[in-house]
């Protein structure tokens, strides 16, 4: 009877030592893992990190300013997104590397550009309620650093999560506003300087204006007299001409008989005036009259 009892405690005893790389592993993926964050001698400047098995977990947070209507600063701040990645995502091949909480599902992100996504900003609001937030964990791939096959599943907690992301964040905003309001008065003074220099443009010019007007008004008053002077010269020489015609038509209707001597005079003074501006008709029909007035009168 001893003897079977001790058979059966033996068989059980080997039954269980079968189990107890199932239940070993059961237990690791109920355990939940308390990772604290990772030590930085400026938190207010770097994004709050934990790191757990070479695989980080990080907020991504900015604010900055952008230039609006006019170049006027706004300010402005992301929305904060959760990203997964590290070392051994970067050194698994044919990897699967994702956390998981209530139905959200976040893949480690293979590039920098793969950090700010919406799946991570939705899985930042849903762990942020909680300042030590629990997800699940699971990394299947081969591991090419040491030639095997790994694998984890499990729960992790990360220690003051919303404590450290809440005064990261608080400082981003704080000195993000301080640029912010430097460059409000940038802009002001800019501003300031322009109107300054458009008014002195304008003076500038109502200044030279007032300075050169005298200058302008006496010479358009010469040149309006000296139009004038031009026109009334041009006015006299017309008339001067019309009484020289006027004369030849005269003396040529006249008998030549009839032409007396201050008549000549008249006419060579006239014949004269002709040539000296150049009338070549005028001069030769006063002369031909000159000519015939003395064959006629024999003289």
């Amino acid at each position: 009877m001893q003897g079977c009892n001790s058979m059966k405690r033996i068989i059980f005893f080997l039954y269980g030592l079968m189990l107890l790389p199932f239940w070993a592993v059961s237990g690791e993926s109920l355990r939940v893992v308390e990772v604290e964050p990772a030590h930085t001698n400026s938190p207010e400047r770097f994004e709050p990190k934990w790191e757990y098995r070479n695989i980080d977990f990080s907020v991504g947070f900015y604010c900055g300013t952008t230039n609006g209507f006019l170049s006027w600063p706004e300010f402005y701040c992301h929305e904060p997104y959760f990203w997964v990645g590290g070392i051994s995502v970067e050194a698994l091949s044919f990897r699967e590397v994702f956390v998981a909480t209530e139905g959200i599902r976040l893949d480690a992100a293979r590039t920098p550009f793969e950090k700010s996504t919406s799946m991570g900003r939705e899985f930042y609001s849903e762990i942020s309620k909680n300042n030590d937030p629990v997800f699940h964990l699971k990394v299947v791939g081969w591991d090419d650093r040491s030639d095997t096959y790994g694998s984890y599943d499990g729960s992790i907690k990360l220690v003051d999560f919303g404590k450290r992301v809440e005064y990261y964040m608080s400082a981003q905003r704080k000195a993000a506003h301080e640029d912010f309001e430097d460059e409000v008065r940038d802009w002001f003074f800019a501003a300031f300087s322009w109107g300054l220099g458009v008014l002195a443009i304008i003076f500038s010019c109502w200044g030279v204006w007032r300075w050169i007007l005298p200058f302008f008004t006496g010479f358009k008053g010469g040149c309006a007299g000296l139009s004038r002077r031009f026109r009334s010269g041009l006015f006299d020489r017309k008339i001067r001409q019309v009484a020289v015609d006027e004369a030849v038509r005269q003396v040529t209707r006249q008998k030549i008989s009839e032409v007396e001597e201050g008549d000549i005079d008249l006419l060579l003074r006239r014949m004269q005036d002709a040539l000296e501006r150049d009338d070549i008709d005028a001069a030769k029909a006063i002369s031909s009259i000159i000519k015939k007035d003395k064959r006629e009168t024999g003289c």
